[in-house]
């Protein structure tokens, strides 16, 4: 009797413990924390922490908040019973043989449309061994989205250099031939005009030698002999 009382108390302090272990299982989301900007897009892996148990499936549903999600990916190498999707995010995910590993289920691309706190979590989660259930909880990632700052590029007005106009040397400028033609025209000219000809060189010898009076009277006689001349021939 006392043999059977010990053989089940052993039995049941182990089903205790492995109850107590089998606990540790859990599911968890990666990266936990993360800096991004509004509309920056980045991914985050949901996975399976087995904790030394024997996982065998997974499941639960994806809770977004200020994030929206733009692709789901199951892992390879397992079966989806129920497949993730952004516009149904609810997963039921099995591992073929069990793992006592550490595994990743599947990724989802997500968005940061807002700026904020942005979180990435999951519920109703329940990490099934063989037949049994491991646990129920999972962690949860927090993302700080800022917003987007312009980049403002000065703006450089371009530097105006005058123009040095170069001295004009008068010295060195030539008169054009026409206006030498034209100089040379009007000295001749003029020059034509001053030289009397021999005609009248003549007359002025001629009465050089008669006094201006002498002139005067010798016009006045003969306007008078010409009057009384005229007069008495009519």
């Amino acid at each position: 009797m006392k043999n059977n009382t010990k053989i089940i108390l052993a039995v049941c302090a182990t089903f205790a413990f492995s109850a107590t272990f089998a606990a540790a299982a859990s599911l968890n989301v990666s990266p936990s924390s993360l800096s991004k900007k509004v509309g920056d897009s980045f991914t985050v892996s949901v996975g399976v922490t087995a904790g030394g148990s024997k996982v065998c499936m997974a499941e639960g549903t994806i809770n977004l908040d200020k994030l929206s999600c733009t692709d789901i990916t199951v892992a390879d190498g397992l079966i989806a019973q129920t497949t993730p999707t952004c516009a149904k995010p609810t997963f039921s995910i099995g591992i073929p043989s069990c793992t006592t590993s550490d595994k990743t289920l599947f990724t989802v691309v997500v968005k940061a449309p807002t700026a904020g706190i942005a979180s990435f979590g999951l519920t109703g989660v329940d990490v099934v061994g063989e037949g049994v259930s491991l646990g129920s909880s999972s962690s949860k990632g927090e993302y700080s989205i800022a917003i987007t700052q312009p980049i403002v590029t000065p703006v450089t007005s371009p530097v105006v250099t005058p123009k040095t106009t170069a001295p004009v040397r008068t010295d060195t400028i030539k008169k054009p031939a026409t206006e030498e033609v034209t100089t040379a025209t009007a000295t001749s000219v003029t020059e034509t005009a001053v030289t009397p000809s021999n005609d009248l060189a003549a007359a002025e010898t001629a009465t050089r030698g008669v006094p201006v009076p002498w002139v005067a009277l010798i016009g006045v006689l003969a306007l008078a002999l010409g009057y009384f001349t005229a007069k008495k021939l009519k």
